[in-house]
């Protein structure tokens, strides 16, 4: 009895001292799972972040990016601002206002509208012109910038699709904000003199009200007489029929918008063999 004790406590012993003896292994390694390879390997051939070459370019891309970004947002600002303190734009400006105010005739208030834009045309154009030239440079040195990041971090056929990529997702965007402002502009124009005879309706009510006691029976009547203005606009059939156009318009730009998405995403498929992946196609809002 002592015996067969004192074997099963030594063999006890012997397997904790050479449990104790093994260096621990990852549950990953054991099972032949875990990552290997040096800092040149990653997923779809990325390199691994701890290397310094990576590192290096990642940090100079997001430097790029952040550059790129503050000299058009102080570009856009500067056209802007020039636009606006443009002598010919305040003069025309202060003009329209003062025929707008309390004015009661739909034709005067959608002429004085329309002479507005003909006298800033000039100063207007070359904003935009400015904001243009603006976007183009930053598009330029943010697509520098990717490209110099994909050749030092990238093979040479996954840097060509990821600029493919961009190209592609670059355009599709361009076209579908594009689509959508022409669909909003193409909306107010046809629904101009429906506005100004709402705006004529408001300044009547309130010139109205403005005469009167303004008891509570006036307040009143106020409110009525601006709720028959609005929804006399969103009744007018110019209004309804504009409404239905641009609905319809930005559906379509929609769709085409997410169609060219994915065939961006399927060539690229195509080209490297997986999704798109860190790749952050950042347009501009101007």
């Amino acid at each position: 009895m002592r015996t067969q004790t004192r074997r099963l406590v030594v063999g006890t012993a012997v397997g904790l001292a050479l449990a104790l003896a093994t260096p621990l292994v990852p549950a990953a390694s054991a099972h032949g799972t875990g990552h290997r390879g040096g800092a040149e390997t990653g997923r779809h051939g990325w390199h691994s972040t701890q290397n310094p070459a990576t590192w290096q370019a990642r940090k100079a891309l997001r430097q790029a990016i952040m550059t790129a970004r503050a000299t058009l947002r102080t570009a856009v600002r500067s056209a802007r601002e020039t636009f606006f303190t443009d002598p010919v734009v305040v003069d025309a400006r202060g003009t329209r206002d003062a025929q707008i105010a309390g004015a009661t005739d739909p034709t005067l208030i959608l002429a004085a509208y329309e002479a507005y834009q003909l006298a800033v045309a000039g100063p207007a154009a070359t904003r935009d012109a400015a904001i243009a030239t603006a976007v183009a440079n930053y598009e330029t040195s943010v697509e520098a910038a990717w490209v110099a990041y994909d050749t030092a971090t990238l093979s040479a056929s996954e840097a060509a699709a990821r600029a493919t990529y961009r190209a592609a997702v670059r355009t599709a965007v361009v076209d579908y904000r594009a689509a959508i402002k022409s669909a909003h502009a193409a909306f107010r124009t046809a629904t101009a003199p429906a506005r100004a005879t709402m705006l004529a309706a408001i300044h009547s009510a309130n010139a109205a009200f403005e005469a009167s006691p303004k008891a509570d029976a006036d307040v009143q009547a106020f409110k009525d007489a601006i709720a028959a203005a609005r929804a006399a606009y969103l009744a007018d059939p110019a209004v309804m029929d504009a409404a239905a156009t641009k609905k319809a318009a930005l559906v379509e730009a929609r769709t085409t918008y997410k169609a060219a998405m994915k065939s961006a995403k399927d060539a690229f498929f195509l080209a490297t063999g997986h999704n798109p992946c860190r790749t952050r196609v950042a347009i501009p809002r101007v």
